[in-house]
């Protein structure tokens, strides 16, 4: 496989609204760390197929800025949208691009920083075209105990805190491209957490982002993106009590260091060499909504709800009032060994487990190609919660999904998987 990278830095000016927190009230008021766009080209030679991830220190990718440098890089480049994977570490501490979500006044989006965040995504690209090296492929399994499932239930209501009798999904997978010398020139890392684990005002891009620039610094010839897991109902593990405590920068640097050491690990551990046979599918499928408001009502709360009602009324009206949204998922495949399947949502860890039932030695990325909000089991959907319920709002979205969206995702799952596989 030959192997292309880059990095370009789109640290926001001060001033700017960041992301991830509906509780926020102004815009960013310090930089501790610069945040970065990351490009990975995987490119096949002897199949002509190329794969380009697009990382970025963000929430998440907005669906018409996703749409936008799809058509950009196209047309720049003739690499087909369905191989482009825009993926997004889930930061809290990074700045709005984009307006597909609820933002309350006076938090807002600044459209001059969401165009600068477009055009360096296109340099970055332009970047990793420039110059790729051939490299071998390795798989490491492993484990980081830095999550928490974050559903507790009591007297029937759920609440947003640590619950550790269910087990949380601990996976770490860690892809090692190494070139004719054995040297390393890029890392894909894989681990669901939210990255989360600060909320306030300064911009850094949390755990995922500070562990690869320690290991670009490690490993200087190389640049490593981190990819999402199915996090939906996980959180770092940063506990006082029963409540989650938000940690300053010095703190997050502390925890994303007992990441870079899990990863570090992972890369002594048993090597699982990937033999190279690249294929790309993909499918696109509706969810549908309950509990929805028509056109009517929603101009009624526009003009005369709350403050919130009147912000989600105007946005979901401005996005278009639909009963439902369309799941992407591709189905990236290196081998037998390795397989990604992505998902445009944020998505709950029973999701993942079912994609292992399928292919053992698959994973699953979210936050990617775009946000249509939360994704719930059936189990989750029938408790309520934040998850399925209470978010539904903050992703513009009319109604929240029923309790059918969970057969028909692992259908499309089993389907995508046995289209492959025969």
């Amino acid at each position: 496989m030959l192997l292309g990278v880059s990095k370009v830095c789109i640290t926001p000016p001060i001033g700017t609204f960041l992301g991830g927190y509906a509780s926020r009230t102004k815009p960013c008021s310090s930089v501790s760390e610069d945040i970065f766009v990351r490009v990975h080209i995987h490119e096949f030679p002897k199949e002509k197929v190329s794969i380009m991830y697009i990382y970025a220190d963000l929430a998440h990718w907005d669906n018409m800025v996703v749409q936008d440098l799809r058509n950009a890089l196209t047309q720049k480049y003739g690499i087909a949208s369905e191989n482009m994977v825009f993926v997004a570490s889930h930061s809290h501490s990074g700045p709005i691009v984009g307006h597909d979500e609820l933002l309350l006044p006076p938090v807002k989006e600044d459209p001059e920083y969401t165009e600068f965040v477009k055009e360096k995504v296109v340099e970055a690209v332009s970047l990793a075209q420039a110059e790729k090296v051939e490299v071998s492929l390795t798989r490491y399994n492993s484990t980081s105990d830095l999550n928490v499932f974050r559903r507790a239930s009591r007297n029937g209501v759920v609440y947003m805190e640590p619950n550790y009798s269910v087990p949380a999904d601990k996976t770490l997978t860690v892809l090692a491209m190494r070139d004719a010398a054995g040297q390393i020139r890029g890392l894909m890392l894989h681990y669901p957490c939210h990255a989360n684990v600060a909320n306030g005002y300064d911009v850094h891009p949390d755990y995922p982002g500070i562990a690869l620039r320690m290991l670009d610094d490690l490993y200087p010839q190389s640049i490593s993106i981190f990819t999402q897991g199915c996090t939906g109902d996980l959180r770092p593990n940063s506990v006082c009590g029963n409540k989650f405590v938000p940690a300053k920068y010095e703190n997050v640097v502390l925890f994303a260091k007992s990441f870079f050491d899990d990863c570090l690990n992972a890369l002594q551990g048993d090597a699982v060499p990937i033999i190279e046979a690249p294929m790309i599918s993909s499918t696109r499928f509706w969810l549908p909504q309950e509990n929805l408001k028509d056109e009517k009502e929603l101009i009624h709360l526009e003009k005369n709800g709350t403050s919130f009602e009147q912000a989600w009324a105007k946005g979901v009206l401005e996005k278009g009032n639909q009963p439902g949204a369309y799941m992407e998922v591709q189905r990236v495949s290196y081998g037998k060994e390795l397989t990604f399947y992505t998902m445009n949502a944020e998505v709950v860890q029973r999701y993942a487990a079912y994609i292992r039932e399928l292919d053992p030695y698959s994973t699953c990325i979210t936050y990617a190609n775009g946000m249509i909000g939360y994704i719930s089991d059936a189990q989750e959907i029938v408790e309520g919660g934040y998850e399925p319920v209470g978010s539904a709002p903050y992703f513009l979205l009319s109604g929240t999904y029923t309790i059918e969206i969970d057969p028909i995702i692992r259908h499309a799952l089993y389907e995508l998987n046995r289209n492959h596989n025969g």
